[in-house]
């Protein structure tokens, strides 16, 4: 799609009227994290627990939620890191789009509830993230998982086929990024060129929760992000960015260092989209959700 939709459009400039970063980073100066609204137990609601089979597990004290469709499952399995700036759980559009997911591609999802600031940092969440995954190699061969995240989650799902690389630990068969946030720091200085466009997103409550989440660790350690870090040894890696997201400019950098080491990368940019677009009801999410079930089934 070369031209953003009417709905997108409106969708926008709706964000840009009710000043929803402004508030944002109100909310993380104020310590309250990027949406209060996100609950900090999550549970789908009724109508998707009727509709699905869904267990819940503890790993490390923290929720692991797999749903599965109730007939007709196939072998395909995807491992689904959820973004929310490591601040906020799962939302509303995380929910509904692992609905479209079982419905179309008759797959088993695995959502972990993993540690979230403030609380928590990097090290916590790695440490159920990888128990999560190695619980999964227990029972499925890595052909068969996909490794899946939006925004942070994006980024995580990436650190940790970087880790598991580094182990020489089995690789997922595919990683597909949705509007990952790869660098924490968000010092590209292309990231200026956006900000304005960017409806979603304010880049200094999110470098105000990319330092809290890494810690004592330095800002361009690859766990906190990735884009520093070594994309060789990797599944097949798929992403997927819009151009008016302000994380775009590091989605262009991480293909420029793929193209660099002659890495295949799938990479979809859509024009004029901001970030999570693929969470949003748009027509655009509809053609990138075609997108993903078509590398889902190959």
């Amino acid at each position: 799609m070369v031209t953003a939709s009417f709905v997108s459009r409106i969708t926008m400039q709706v964000l840009h009227l009710s000043r929803f970063k402004v508030k944002s980073l109100a909310r993380v100066q104020a310590g309250h994290g990027i949406n209060p609204s996100s609950s900090d137990v999550p549970e789908p609601k009724p109508a998707f627990i009727g509709k699905y089979h869904v267990d819940r597990a503890r790993v490390k004290g923290r929720y692991v939620f797999t749903m599965r469709p109730r007939e007709k499952v196939g072998t395909a399995h995807i491992l689904y890191l959820h973004g929310g700036a490591y601040s906020a759980n799962f939302m509303a559009g995380h929910w509904e789009f692992m609905a479209y997911l079982l419905d179309h591609a008759r797959c088993t999802i695995t959502a972990p509830d993993y540690p979230l600031l403030p609380q928590a940092t990097y090290r916590d969440g790695f440490a159920m993230i990888e128990q999560v995954y190695s619980d999964l190699l227990a029972d499925i061969p890595a052909n068969t998982i996909t490794l899946m995240g939006d925004s942070a989650g994006g980024g995580l799902a990436l650190a940790l086929a970087q880790k598991l690389a580094l182990d020489h630990a089995a690789q997922p068969h595919q990683i597909i990024l949705l509007s990952p946030w790869l660098d924490v720091a968000l010092t590209n200085p292309d990231i200026a060129k956006v900000a304005d466009r960017d409806p979603l997103l304010s880049v200094e409550a999110l470098q105000i929760l990319g330092r809290q989440w890494a810690g004592s660790a330095d800002l361009s350690h690859y766990q906190v992000s990735p884009l520093h870090g070594n994309p060789a040894g990797l599944g097949k890696v798929s992403l997927f960015t819009g151009a008016a997201d302000v994380l775009n400019p590091d989605a262009r950098k991480l293909k420029a260092l793929f193209d660099a080491q002659n890495i295949p990368l799938d990479y979809f940019e859509y024009a004029g989209m901001m970030h999570c677009w693929v969470l949003f009801p748009m027509p655009e999410a509809m053609h990138a959700r075609r997108q993903i079930l078509s590398l889902l089934r190959n």
